[in-house]
This record gives C-alpha cells, structure tokens and sequence, in this order.
C-alpha cells in the first residue's frame, strides 16, 4: 500500500496545543499528529458504513481510471 501525505490546517491555538503537548512527549509535532490520527483510524475502524463507503470510493477510482485510458487524445 503507497502511503500519502496528509497536509491539515489548524488554528493558532489548536496549533500551539499541538506543539506544546508534542514538546512534551520529545517528538515533532507531525509525529504526534501522525499518531493521534492513527489511533482515530484504529479506534473507529468498525464504524457501521466505513467498509461501503471505501469499497463505493475504490470503484469511483477504478472508474475514473479506465475513463482516463480510453480518453482520445487531440489531434495537433
């Protein structure tokens, strides 16, 4: 599985809670971010629906893959 990079606003302050819990623990704050959300995912990933909607979304991309294979080119 490819991975991806994730890029998230938060407020100031949201931001400087961040910061300082990440200050705490010794690590980066992207690194205690990545963990936060890691732990979400593990936690919540029975959620009633989650299977669907990534099989929905995985057939939306393999769609939209083969209509860009078969997509003509324009003539120069």
């Amino acid at each position: 599985m490819a991975s991806r990079q994730l890029n998230i606003r938060l407020d100031e302050r949201a931001t400087e809670e961040l910061e300082a819990h990440a200050y705490l623990r010794r690590v980066q704050p992207a690194a205690l971010a990545r963990d936060i959300i890691l732990a979400f995912l593990r936690d919540n990933g029975d959620e009633a629906g989650l299977e669907a909607a990534m099989k929905s979304r995985a057939d939306h991309d393999r769609v939209s893959r083969q209509r860009a294979k078969v997509t003509p080119l324009r003539p120069k």
